[in-house]
């Protein structure tokens, strides 16, 4: 992640599935870049990813409608994906202003459909 991007100060930054092994890293590089973070998590995760992390914002990893009622008016200039479906469509379609886009839909990964895209101004 650190390789691809460098993350600047109060950037926002997506990271979805935040309480998985490469969320939480994420996160942690992301906050120590002073960034503002926003995640995604289940609920029965959600408690202990906000006592690790009291700053971020966390919506639902399990419904895509309340995720994008959430974060629909967020402009995130970094997103770390790793769904499928709706949740990529909503993660970039009211987020035109990002610089860079990272999704890795595991269940397409698997036909070999995942993509790395890079959005320059």
């Amino acid at each position: 992640f650190r390789s691809l991007i460098t993350i600047k100060p109060n950037d926002k930054v997506l990271i979805h599935s935040g309480a998985g092994g490469v969320g939480l890293i994420a996160i942690q590089y992301a906050l120590r870049s002073k960034a503002e973070v926003y995640t995604t998590c289940s609920d029965g995760k959600r408690n202990a990813l906000q006592l690790m992390f009291p700053k971020i914002h966390i919506s639902d990893s399990r419904n895509a409608e309340i995720f994008k009622s959430d974060f629909k008016n967020i402009l995130f200039d970094v997103v770390l994906n790793s769904f499928s479906d709706k949740y990529i469509r909503y993660s970039v379609e009211f987020n035109i202003a990002m610089d860079w886009v990272m999704i890795l839909p595991f269940s397409s990964f698997r036909m070999g459909t995942a993509w790395l895209g890079f959005i320059s101004e």
